[in-house]
């Protein structure tokens, strides 16, 4: 069974394929001094809304607040297993998070294929029919993603990460190659949302 890490009003068993979110941008102080964060996600076919409850007590009530304070240089929305990432980022020392110009952010390893795939398809759609924002290609050897939005490094994990920014925060997460059979539809996805 599920644990009461999210209230809500169905509780299912979970299946290795569900999908649990964090909306980042939806988080703040509860009355009891805690975080409060809104999530959602699919139970097999059932999809759920609620709430994440991290008390004043929680041994993450820091990382959760440095998250809430600085929410617009976060995704709206991650994936809640990748969140441990953002918890082992602040525990490193938190960085002073950065929000670079207006763009698509691409992190990529010429060693690791899902990164070189998502990388060769952005690159060839961006000449094709020009993205709607610039499109930046860092590589994940170089200082680049840490001098450019260090607070995500812990997203980083070698599938063509795509992060977008527009006005100032954060408004996109994007694993381009973690879905190599999706990679055409998640481009075309960056044409229609502008």
């Amino acid at each position: 069974m599920r644990s009461s890490l999210c209230q809500k009003t169905l509780v299912m068993t979970v299946n290795p394929n569900d999908e649990h979110f964090y909306s980042l941008h939806v988080c703040g102080p509860d009355q009891e001094g805690g975080i409060s964060v809104k999530t959602s996600g699919y139970e097999g076919d059932i999809h759920y809304t609620g709430k994440h409850q991290v008390s004043q007590d929680s041994p993450d009530i820091d990382v959760w607040r440095w998250v809430h304070e600085n929410r617009q240089s976060f995704p709206p929305i991650i994936p809640q297993e990748l969140f441990s990432g953002i918890v082992q980022t602040f525990r490193n020392g938190p960085p002073v998070p950065q929000v670079p110009p207006n763009g698509f952010y691409l992190v990529s390893a010429a060693s690791i294929g899902p990164a070189v795939a998502a990388q060769k398809a952005l690159e060839f759609a961006n000449t094709t029919t020009p993205l709607p924002r610039p499109l930046h290609i860092l590589d994940t050897d170089s200082d680049e993603p840490s001098q450019r939005f260090p607070q995500l490094l812990g997203l980083l994990h070698g599938w063509g990460e795509l992060f977008g920014f527009a006005d100032g925060q954060c408004d996109l997460y994007l694993p381009l190659g973690k879905d190599l059979e999706a990679l055409d539809r998640r481009i075309e996805f960056l044409y229609q949302r502008e």
